[in-house]
């Protein structure tokens, strides 16, 4: 899986905001704003990549516990399916 072609990520402040360049991507509409661990993931989908390898880079990155890597990941996931910017 990755995230869609045509966004980019931009930190304000303590946030990140994923916002629409494409016209592609300004037709689907989504900007979505996340914290350090989503602008982790999301730069980890700039690249095909799998669920496993995102919960891994969250134990790593943040030192949480598997099950809080799995949760984080897959509630990511989601968001970026729901709002369209996934690619599976």
């Amino acid at each position: 899986m990755r995230h869609r072609d045509g966004y980019i990520l931009r930190r304000v402040g303590e946030k990140y905001i994923v916002l629409p360049v494409s016209e592609d991507a300004r037709n689907v509409g989504a900007a979505l704003q996340m914290n350090e661990s989503g602008a982790l993931l999301w730069v980890l989908l700039d690249e095909e990549t799998t669920q496993e390898a995102l919960v891994l880079a969250l134990r790593e990155e943040f030192d949480i516990d598997e099950d809080s890597a799995v949760r984080d990941a897959a509630a990511f996931v989601e968001k970026l399916r729901g709002n369209g910017l996934l690619i599976t």
